[in-house]
């Protein structure tokens, strides 16, 4: 069941309208107490909600100690809960908040209720984000049906700036592409999944006429001082370091010819800066934004992604059900209540119904879910894969090269995902990296165009 509350601030007073189902069926709310130096109950003191907001952003393990341990987080999350849900006296009240699966949206135009760590939502000592509730933020009332389509087209932008702590994104990204295109083969780098790693690969991707993304992520560093947010982006050969303003970062999208449907900003403090963060700046145009309200290190940064494309991707988990599912096996990923950070990924969306397309799970009666690619349709198949499997096999590595062609029909899409496939039942440490390069656009004319070259690594 979803829940949208729609909360105004008219000259420093806090109102909001709770609704379900039907817009008739409203409750409103007409004096919460949320604003920046509203004093709540904490760990036997009192503290301005401001000023817990602010050092949630910092992220400053001293300042957190006494303030967002594991008391500390359950309080302001009970005081949350008891402000949007408390003061509701009815029979359908009592019944919802009974309910396990709740899509919370929070509707708001102000800067500091969108920064309140709602995920931290608390009823009878639980926190409801471990129990299958989801809290979204959004800042627009209206709301339209989003499709993902099948084998969705993926700008991934992965940079490493010199003089910056390296990332560890190939590793990462080597097991997102094998996560993902050994459910559906269109999901492999230089496919439906695009890499760029300095901001003129990025630049020369967005203007290409084939490729227009319909989700883009960004893996790598950001840097926020709570009035603005930038990513930071490397730039040419030497990978010099330039920092892009969010701002800036989503004029690049906003006049796509196919509209993104999904962003996923990976790094620090990536919606730390309210209006100026990644959830306000892309979230105007983009259906669903998942971004990082404060610090967060790279193994569970890579965890948190690996799960999040996993469930939205290959199962088709709507955007905000996923981050909930997140928090509910934070244990997964080495998380717990103790350290704030389990709630660092906060999703801002105004889609209403989320449709995807993902692929078929292979059938359990099915002992061999590659079956079908292993009937020999190209007499090429049997030269090409025994060589190679001879060369890793005796580690003598050395240059192969096979040159086949054919129309559409005929078998090829069939053939290079079978080799994949083969490839890496035979050697499960292994990368296969397929090359599909593009055709001259004349080489209708092949006295004119010649392929230098194709092939597999």
């Amino acid at each position: 069941m979803r829940y949208s509350v729609i909360i105004q601030n008219k000259e420093n007073k806090y109102t909001g309208i709770l609704r379900y189902g039907e817009k008739k069926n409203a409750w409103q709310l007409p004096n919460l107490e949320l604003g920046p130096e509203v004093e709540v109950p904490l760990n036997g003191e009192t503290r301005r909600l401001g000023e817990l907001v602010e050092e949630f952003m910092r992220y400053d393990p001293i300042e957190l100690k006494n303030s967002f341990d594991e008391r500390g987080q359950l309080e302001i999350g009970q005081y949350l809960f008891s402000q949007l849900f408390e003061k509701i006296n009815s029979t359908d009240a009592k019944h919802f908040l009974l309910e396990k699966d709740v899509d919370l949206r929070i509707v708001t135009s102000d800067e500091h209720i969108s920064r309140l760590p709602w995920p931290l939502l608390a009823n009878k000592g639980i926190f409801l984000s471990t129990v299958g509730w989801s809290a979204s933020i959004s800042s627009r009332v209206d709301i339209e049906d989003c499709e993902l389509p099948p084998s969705p087209r993926m700008l991934v932008l992965a940079p490493q700036p010199a003089k910056l702590e390296r990332t560890q994104a190939e590793s990462h990204l080597e097991e997102l592409g094998n996560k993902l295109s050994e459910s559906d083969h269109r999901l492999a780098w230089g496919r439906n999944l695009r890499l760029a790693r300095t901001l003129d690969e990025f630049a020369k991707l967005l203007k290409h006429d084939n490729f227009k993304p319909e989700i883009v992520y960004y893996y790598g560093h950001g840097t926020d001082d709570s009035q603005k947010a930038q990513l930071r982006f490397a730039v040419g050969k030497k990978r010099d370091l330039r920092d892009i303003p969010m701002a800036n970062f989503a004029l690049f999208f906003r006049k796509m010819k196919v509209p993104l449907r999904l962003a996923y900003i990976n790094c620090c403090y990536g919606d730390a800066a309210g209006f100026l963060g990644a959830g306000r700046q892309l979230g105007d145009f983009i259906p669903a934004v998942i971004a990082n309200r404060t610090v967060v290190e790279i193994p569970v940064a890579q965890a948190q992604a690996i799960a999040l494309w996993e469930s939205i991707l290959l199962k088709g988990t709507p955007p905000h059900k996923a981050v909930s599912e997140l928090y509910v096996n934070m244990g997964d990923i080495d998380l717990s209540v103790s350290d704030v950070r389990w709630i660092a990924p906060v999703v801002h969306c105004h889609y209403d119904k989320w449709k995807a397309n993902p692929p078929s799970p292979p059938s359990r009666m099915v002992h061999d879910p590659f079956w079908h690619l292993k009937i020999d349709r190209v007499a090429q198949f049997g030269t090409v894969a025994t060589q190679t499997r001879q060369m890793l096999r005796e580690c003598k590595p050395r240059s192969l090269a096979f040159v086949w062609y054919g129309k559409k029909g005929q078998g090829i899409e069939t053939f290079h995902r079978r080799l994949n496939v083969e490839l890496r039942e035979d050697n499960p440490s292994a990368f296969v990296f397929e090359i599909r390069p593009e055709w001259p656009a004349e080489f209708h004319n092949p006295h004119r165009s010649i392929v230098p070259k194709f092939g597999w690594i």
